[in-house]
Parts: C-alpha cells; sequence; structure tokens
C-alpha cells in the first residue's frame, strides 16, 4: 500500500491536482500544525494519512 500523505508532503489541493482526486477534508488525516506545501508555496496542514475512503478514492483513481 502506498502512503501518499508522508511521501508527498504537500496539502490536499495539490494532492487533488496531482492525481486528479476529489479528496474532501473528512477522507484525510492532517497533522496537528500547519506547515508550508511545497506544491503552492503556502501555509496548510499536510495530510499524514487517509481514511478509508480517502484510500478508496487514491486506489481507483486512473
Amino acid at each position: 500500500m502506498r502512503d501518499f500523505g508522508n511521501k508527498a508532503g504537500v496539502c490536499r489541493q495539490c494532492l487533488n491536482q496531482r492525481y486528479g482526486t476529489s479528496l474532501l477534508p473528512s477522507d484525510c488525516r492532517y497533522s496537528t500544525y500547519s506547515m508550508l506545501c511545497p506544491g503552492c508555496n503556502q501555509m496548510h496542514q499536510i495530510p499524514i494519512g487517509f481514511r478509508f475512503r480517502g484510500k478508496m478514492k487514491i486506489i481507483l483513481k486512473k
């Protein structure tokens, strides 16, 4: 199973753009603190994991 959140280190909006998904805030598990997203250079909470529905959206998106 691929761990997109930790490896990518980008915000949910950048993940949606990169993978063409429609992840909602409820699909992700976030870090406690906001960090600088290298994708958009803005402060966001970075996903550190995904709930089951979020994983399925990523896996089934081709």
